[in-house]
């Protein structure tokens, strides 16, 4: 059976049945999509190259603020699954396959730890930040802003790699591998080396942004020009900061 009943009302799920073994790897590969997408925040700060200023793109910003609301309902109801998870004593492994814990006190207090880094994940921080930026790229600051920007997806990356190892040894302990076939495990690898991949180009994407802002920044101090031309919007006359 996938689930117990709990004084004939709550049903607590079989950490080994085929429901959750499932629902696990499904949510594993769930993870790195997330991952993969968090980063995609990273391509908003823009060259405007006809008016040569920093920009951000505001239907990228939509799009996946969109995405990243409806990944994280999806993260929710893993929470909930967790809630709702008996686990097995390690203790009691040695005279089989260990006593199922299924007191939902029992299990609450075991998830909390991980309740809270979990929480952690799905805090629209990255979405609040870039409406934030959107409205200060106009002035001189968004240098800032977008360092801020920065910083928050990288501190929301954390929580979501330290859940991914946890979930993969959870898989490869119960099943005994992720994928039981050669082919699709050989797929899943290279699904991941392809999101690890993505992962480092947009953050190379964020530092050549970067680097052409310090450049603009440097020449603008060497040459006394107000570096509010820099950035697109609001009270900028100029299309060229070297003008």
């Amino acid at each position: 059976m996938d689930f117990e009943l709990v004084n004939g009302r709550k049903k607590i799920l079989d950490p080994e049945g085929s429901f959750l073994q499932t629902s696990i790897k499904i949510f594993l590969v769930y993870c790195a999509l997330a991952i993969s997408l968090d980063v995609v925040f990273f391509y908003a700060p823009v060259i405007n190259r006809h008016s040569t200023c920093l920009d951000l793109d505001y239907q990228l910003q939509i799009i996946v603020c969109i995405l990243r609301t409806l990944t994280d309902i999806l993260y929710i109801l893993h929470i909930i699954f967790q809630f709702r998870t008996g686990f097995r004593v390690p203790s009691s492994r040695v005279f089989g396959d260990g006593e199922l814990v299924v007191d939902p006190r029992v299990i609450r207090k075991r998830y909390f730890r991980c309740f809270i880094i979990d929480t952690l994940s799905i805090l629209p921080l990255p979405q609040a930040v870039v409406f934030i930026v959107n409205r200060q790229l106009k002035s001189p600051v968004s240098f800032i802003r977008k360092d801020l920007l920065k910083y928050v997806i990288l501190s929301q990356l954390v929580p979501r790699l330290v859940r991914i190892y946890p979930i993969y040894k959870e898989v490869t302990t119960t099943s005994g591998m992720l994928i039981e076939t050669a082919w699709a495990s050989a797929a899943i690898n290279l699904f991941f080396y392809m999101v690890a991949s993505h992962v480092v180009g947009t953050y190379w994407y964020l530092m050549s942004i970067e680097r052409q802002d310090q450049c603009w920044w440097n020449w603008c101090g060497a040459h006394n020009l107000c570096t509010s031309y820099l950035y697109c919007g609001g009270d900028r006359t100029h299309n060229d900061p070297a003008e």
